[in-house]
């Protein structure tokens, strides 16, 4: 649930989406405002477009595949109004159902889709379908716990285990109270009542009549069994298929540690679902807007280390006209004064290292 949780949150921000438009094959300039970018911060009248997102996200982690449904006035024909997720396990893909699509001319296939009971075909241009790789099953995705089912039914196992453990039904006390063996039945029967209303509340006690008051403690061998380690196993396991890294959660509070968690969690986790996310809604939106040629793109969220970013500046930078290094951090460019309008073609054209050598030749 955490992992899932984890990584759902951290993709969900319909603002990590934006439109830019194609420009020789590739992603050019960014599209303000586009009917796309208002559908994924306000998909249907129901939810918000972080919900939409987050439900898609844990859909595609927990089964592998993940489904919207684009509603237009007629199937197939645009403009794309409103924007609902699909319940994974109640979506079928119907490979047999493969033909060529009126809107884009190339392939497509329908999803049988039962809810409340009742069946329906949902045309394939009207569904934008998630999926994870399956190298069993080309039209159905397969689930990341694929791989952990043994660790995720050995875990509930020691989970059950532990609650029946501490669970009231355990017939283990955690305590012997010993009382005089003289009394009688009723007083004995009222010293367990005063000594379980007073100290018992809550607790698991045994009382006898074997001697003088006494409490002896039942000590329990968690360690010995290690079944809380065999958890911690099991979370590891987890935490690997998820590309959760060890310290996300805390271990690593602050410093390069912390940073190096959350560096590993973007690009191994985080990153990729963005990508793949904004990849597949620009396959499905895109052709209701055949009039322009436009992507969906994800935006970059690995942190970059700033100390690398200095080290690799000081390693490149000589190599480089003071030009391009003004450009690499972002500057204007550097005009030199009307005087020294003649030295203009050092700063463009000539790499620094041998600026430096020319200087120091020149020094008197």
């Amino acid at each position: 649930y955490s992992d899932i949780s984890l990584i759902a949150d951290r993709t969900s921000d319909p603002n990590l989406y934006t439109i830019h438009a194609i420009e020789e094959g590739k992603a050019g300039e960014k599209i303000e405002n586009h009917p796309i970018t208002q559908l994924l911060k306000r998909p249907n009248a129901l939810m918000s477009g972080s919900y939409l997102l987050r439900v898609i996200v844990w859909w595609i982690q927990l089964t592998g595949n993940g489904y919207i449904f684009l509603s237009t006035p007629k199937v197939a024909q645009g403009p794309v109004l409103e924007l609902w997720p699909l319940s994974a396990n109640q979506v079928t893909p119907m490979p047999e159902t493969l033909r060529y699509s009126p809107l884009t001319g190339e392939l497509v296939i329908d999803y049988e889709y039962i809810n409340g009971g009742v069946t329906q075909i949902l045309p394939g241009e009207n569904v934008a379908h998630f999926r994870l790789p399956n190298p069993y099953d080309y039209w159905q995705g397969l689930s990341p716990l694929t791989g952990l089912q043994l660790a995720v039914r050995t875990d509930f196992a020691q989970a059950r285990w532990l609650d029946s453990f501490f669970g009231e039904d355990n017939a283990i006390p955690t305590s012997v109270i010993s009382v005089s063996p003289d009394l009688g039945d009723e007083e004995f029967d009222a010293v367990k009542r005063d000594i379980q209303s007073q100290f018992g509340a809550g607790r698991r006690s045994a009382i006898t009549r074997a001697g003088d008051m006494t409490i002896e403690l039942v000590q329990h061998a968690i360690a010995e069994l290690q079944v809380l380690e065999g958890r911690r196993f099991n979370q590891a396991e987890i935490d690997r298929v998820y590309r959760v890294p060890a310290g996300i959660y805390g271990d690593a509070a602050s410093g390069d540690s912390r940073l190096g968690a959350e560096i590993s969690l973007a690009k191994n986790a985080l990153q990729p679902m963005l990508n793949y996310m904004a990849e597949t809604l620009s396959e499905n939106l895109a052709p209701y807007w055949a009039e322009q040629s436009f992507e969906v793109v994800a935006e970059n969220i690995i942190p970059q280390e700033r100390a690398l970013d200095l080290s690799e500046y000081a390693s490149y930078s000589p190599d480089r006209t003071i030009k391009e290094n003004r450009e690499k951090q972002e500057l204007d460019d550097l005009v030199m004064p009307e005087k020294l309008k003649d030295l203009q073609y050092l700063i463009d054209s000539v790499p620094v290292r041998l600026l430096d050598m020319a200087m120091a030749i020149i020094k008197p």
